[in-house]
């Protein structure tokens, strides 16, 4: 005849915290712990499938609905014990048995996670140092760049870009492409023209008249310049003060480093975590 073992509450809880659905398999809930890895792995499957998990919101989304579904697997895991105090123990209730369940569950999250695990190595911080990409990026802001994100497709007008400056290497920049490898690029009076045609741009602003000086910022003329293929001809949308591709030449594809996705820290608390365009 089995011994009675009453289901230890705190027991249960730690093997739920452990592994999702353990502490209902410990309690002799065996078919609902399942369903729980279930549930779980088709979540994590369904949040990256649907692009909840792209870019930090995503990941910040998905780590408190990570949190909710374990917080309500322990709380049950917890209640569940505390009713069986006359329990008689099934055969999986085993040390064997639960490591079976935990290699099983590590070996499914692993498979799921590595999407998302190969997003956050891509991600970086970088602080922003001047007013010369304002109003998008202002002083002191701290940026999440996706350094990969150019590597899924090449950047495209009007992508915001990290880079190392062509003519000091090592230091990082960030500015907006504006044109592109083939394209023939000048700029009329403030106007920006591509291979002749006028391009209306929304992000850049002339605060006011530019120095033409040679050791102030060029004049609001430029080109036309012929842009090689591998080449990207950048601005910072602050244009009147924005030392950009007009002073240190065009950035070379081995020097982009990422784009950037998000403010995650502004001294203007309306700007944090918002996207960037």
């Amino acid at each position: 005849m089995k011994e009675l073992k009453p289901r230890n509450a705190f027991h249960a809880v730690l093997l739920s915290a452990h592994i999702p659905g353990l502490g209902q398999m410990y309690n002799g809930e065996l078919l609902f712990g399942a369903l729980l890895v279930v549930c779980f792995s088709f979540g994590l499957a369904g949040l990256y499938g649907f692009g909840v998990l792209h870019g930090l919101s995503g990941v910040i989304w998905g780590l408190a609905l990570v949190t909710a579904f374990y917080v309500y697997q322990m709380v049950d895991a917890w209640l569940g014990a505390r009713k069986r105090f006359e329990y008689y123990p099934k055969k999986y209730n085993h040390w064997i048995y639960y490591t079976i369940y935990s290699l099983g569950f590590l070996a499914v999250c692993t498979v799921l996670l590595l999407p998302v695990i190969s997003l956050a190595a891509s991600l970086n911080l970088y602080k922003i140092p001047s007013n010369s990409m304002s109003p998008t990026l202002e002083s002191g802001d701290v940026i999440l760049v996706d350094e990969h994100a150019f590597e899924k497709y090449p950047p495209q007008r009007w992508d915001c870009m990290v880079f190392n400056n062509p003519k000091k290497p090592g230091r990082v920049m960030v500015k907006r492409v504006i044109g592109l490898p083939g394209e023939k690029l000048e700029i009329r009076f403030r106007n920006l023209v591509i291979d002749g045609k006028k391009e209306p741009d929304g992000f850049g602003s002339y605060t006011e008249p530019m120095p033409t000086d040679k050791k102030g910022l060029k004049k609001e003329n430029f080109g036309p310049l012929n842009i090689p293929y591998g080449k990207f001809f950048v601005l910072g949308d602050n244009r009147s003060h924005s030392r950009d591709s007009r002073h240190f030449g065009l950035v070379d594809e081995s020097d982009v480093i990422g784009k950037p996705i998000l403010v995650v820290y502004s001294w203007d608390m309306s700007r944090v975590m918002i996207p960037i365009e």
